[in-house]
């Protein structure tokens, strides 16, 4: 029973991070997937008020010649029209590859998990609350919302910076680019200092709402000893 416990702890990460990619890591597919999402994201977040400069600068510049406007026009207008398709297709996309992602690593690392906690001793059994166990195991589904954040918070979001701050470079004026890029740089910093020191607080909160949810469980569990 030590021997397949031994297994099951190096099979799977100890670490958060590493922990995660080790189930992230196989869908390839739905990586790619998300990352085309993020591109066509990023490019409708800063397309359309390019396209928007496009068309008024050609108006303003053949507003004397109805003919030549038209057909200076006519790219740009197509390509602003379809920006409503874009953005459709993108957020299709998005919620398939969600459908496909988020439940099969929930239940993977469920699965695993249990199967962890069936390798352990009786004597562990025996002097750990049950429903802190069950709790503990519940609580991984919070790497969805791990996941979640990272993609929508992160990922898209770092694509829209990186293609507006090139908008803005080539586009507007070079510092503007610049100034976006730095900016964005310091908060994700100092975003990240901060997160550092909330983790320690994060990490106590979940111990010891394990300990309490199993404290309840088992009371409730075993109602009949804990009247008597």
């Amino acid at each position: 029973m030590a021997q397949d416990q031994r297994t099951q702890t190096t099979e799977l990460p100890s670490e958060l991070l590493p922990f995660v990619w080790h189930y992230v890591k196989p869908k390839k597919w739905q990586l790619f997937g998300y990352t085309i999402v993020a591109i066509s994201w990023a490019l409708e977040f800063s397309l359309g008020p390019y396209l928007m400069k496009v068309l008024i600068d050609t108006i303003v510049k053949y507003s004397a010649n109805a003919e030549l406007m038209l057909k200076a026009i006519l790219i740009p207008a197509a390509l602003y029209i379809s920006k409503p398709l874009l953005s459709n297709f993108s957020d299709r996309l998005y919620q398939y590859i969600n459908l496909n992602f988020y439940p099969a690593i929930k239940s993977a690392i469920g699965l695993d998990a249990f199967t962890y906690l069936l390798h352990h001793s009786p004597a562990f059994f025996e002097n750990t609350f049950t429903g802190s166990l069950t709790k503990k195991i519940f609580d991984l589904g919070a790497v969805e919302l791990l996941l979640s954040t990272a993609l929508e918070w992160f990922y898209f979001r770092l694509f829209s910076i990186l293609v507006a701050s090139v908008t803005l470079f080539t586009v507007v004026h070079p510092i503007f680019g610049v100034i976006l890029l730095l900016y964005a740089g310091l908060f994700i910093f100092f975003s990240y200092l901060a997160s550092k020191k909330a983790e320690i607080f994060s990490r106590e909160y979940s111990e010891a709402g394990a300990k309490v949810g199993g404290t309840i469980s088992d009371s409730i569990a075993n109602i009949i000893n804990t009247k008597l």
